[in-house]
């Protein structure tokens, strides 16, 4: 069972008395309009079980008594389990599809409070929009501002957009013949009632008016940052429309993002401190999907250590950090989202976040990250890495191009050392055999070898040779793990080997199995502190 309350698990105590029905429906309601979880009836906030009362053991009973007092119908599965010989009522709350309220009117959400506890809270009515927008079951960019119509368009963003679009690669070329009020009806952009056109909110967003801006989308802000060591250096905060934030972003990436030179088959390549594409795909990202029913602005902050973007907003339902890389592309905003793919600025098959890696993970640099956000904020970090320059041209060198995920497999092997598949599988977000499917194939190129029978994977000889040494040899390294067993009286332990030689958890762990597979060390201590013995002359 879960040890921790969190955003889908929360513990309810009933050593004393049962909850009330009142507190009880609180929390299917606040669950049921977030992301959906269990409830335990019979544990202590430290996960502790003491026992579910008498009363909503009855399990047929505590379900008929939800699906009756919330609208609509919230359809809870409990059941009984038994912990540490206590009964404990586990209510399965699915998440709702549409915003829940008890039959008393009372509309709640659950959410994180800042110390990392979940907590109930009131839904207030402005909240329904990003909520519908969130399950992918309302396009708020589509929504007509009436007041607005095609005289409002910012005339000079709108130029700009066309002249991009005839510069660009991927633009539809085809909308450059109409005429504004075509291309914009083309778009979505704007729309037609009988005899009366009128902007949508993904029209005043792309190419409107800042007055129109300021009253119609107040959210629909930009912060730029340079920090140094704690101090502001530079911060520009602008409302815009996103026409003119592209331009804008172009030339504060272009004041700091310098190339470094490498020689690829007798030619000079430059690579840039962050890939370019990549940081457009992730501003453009960041635009399409916020939420704009929200106050605060899209951030790009620039520091010591990376490149954030941050736009408010949490990941649409379904979308997690862990499986960014292998879901299904979803959009809050999809007539924006379209609107942009058309015009050329983002990704057309909606596979961005594969740019936004792969631009990274090709010349050996650290991946963008996204842990930092959370259901307020969209978080990437670009973080500032040193390019691996033989794993780069090695990459560039390869005459049939590869695909993200071998891309990444073979980044993530040369950064770690080894490739664990449990590890690499969490990594990328995808199941064991999907990995396979990607490792199979770079086994059969000669770029990557089996440590042993059931792996780890290691980059192959083949491809060290030309790529450059970057880990110590595994024969050294065993070397190296047999003078510390010896120098600490013949016991070692993993920890010891991560200390002593900067490895990482699971390449130390390999050395251990290796040499017990071998005679040479023989475990004395199990667990997550375990010990080995020396035994090999």
């Amino acid at each position: 069972m879960d040890q921790k309350e969190s955003m889908t698990v929360e513990f309810k105590s009933e050593a004393k008395n049962p909850i009330s029905d009142h507190e009880l429906l609180d929390e299917v309601v606040g669950m049921a309009n977030a992301l959906g979880g269990v409830i335990y009836l019979g544990k202590e906030d430290d996960g502790t079980p003491t026992g579910a009362s008498k009363l909503h053991q009855d399990i047929d009973g505590l379900r008929a008594m939800v699906v009756n007092k919330t609208i609509p119908s919230v359809f809870v599965d409990p059941q009984l389990k038994m912990e540490e010989g206590k009964v404990v009522v586990a209510i399965q709350v699915p998440i709702a599809s549409q915003v829940v309220a008890t039959t008393q009117g009372k509309v709640v959400q659950r959410r994180m409070k800042a110390n990392g506890t979940p907590e109930v809270v009131p839904f207030f009515p402005w909240e329904f929009s990003s909520r519908r927008s969130f399950l992918s079951e309302f396009d708020p960019s589509s929504m007509v501002i009436f007041p607005l119509g095609l005289s409002d368009f910012d005339r000079p963003s709108l130029e700009s957009l066309k002249e991009e679009m005839s510069r660009g690669s991927t633009s539809d070329k085809t909308l450059l013949g109409l005429n504004d009020e075509e291309f914009l009806l083309s778009l979505g952009l704007l729309q037609q009632d009988h005899e009366k056109t009128s902007m949508t909110l993904a029209g005043l967003l792309l190419l409107g008016k800042e007055k129109d801006l300021a009253k119609f989308a107040p959210g629909s802000m930009f912060v730029y940052q340079i920090l140094r060591y704690g101090a502001v250096q530079k911060n520009e905060e602008i409302r815009e429309n996103i026409v003119m934030a592209f331009k804008r972003f172009g030339a504060f990436v272009d004041s700091f993002n310098l190339e470094e030179e490498m020689l690829v088959n007798m030619r000079r390549v430059g690579v840039p401190t962050f890939d370019p594409e990549g940081l457009r795909e992730a501003f453009a990202n960041a635009v399409a999907h916020r939420d704009y029913a929200r106050l605060g602005a899209v951030r790009v902050i620039l520091d010591e250590a990376g490149l954030t973007i941050a736009s408010p907003g949490s990941l649409i339902h379904g979308l997690q950090t862990s499986n960014l890389l292998a879901a299904e592309p979803r959009g809050r905003n999809p007539l924006l989202s379209l609107a942009l793919k058309r015009t050329g600025y983002c990704e057309k098959t909606g596979r961005g976040v594969d740019k936004i890696f792969y631009g990274q993970a090709r010349f050996g640099k650290a991946w963008p990250d996204y842990s930092g956000s959370d259901d307020g904020n969209v978080v990437v970090f670009f973080p500032k890495s040193e390019m691996d320059v033989p794993f780069a041209r090695k990459m560039m060198e390869l005459k049939e191009p590869l695909p993200l995920f071998s891309v990444l497999i073979l980044s993530w092997i040369r950064r770690n050392g080894i490739g664990v598949k449990e590890e690499l599988a969490a990594a990328l977000g995808i199941g064991a055999e999907r990995l396979e499917g990607y490792l199979i194939p770079l086994h059969a190129r000669g770029l990557i070898e089996p440590l042993d029978l059931k792996g780890p994977w290691a980059i192959a000889n083949s491809f060290l040779s030309e790529a450059g040494t970057k880990e110590v040899p595994l024969d050294k390294l065993l070397e190296k793990t047999a003078y510390i067993a010896k120098r600490n009286n013949g016991i070692i332990t993993n920890s010891i080997l991560q200390s002593e030689l900067g490895l990482e958890p699971s390449k130390s762990y390999y050395l251990l199995k290796k040499l017990c597979n071998q005679g040479k060390l023989k475990r004395i201590q199990s667990g997550k502190y375990a010990k080995y013995e020396w035994i090999h002359d």
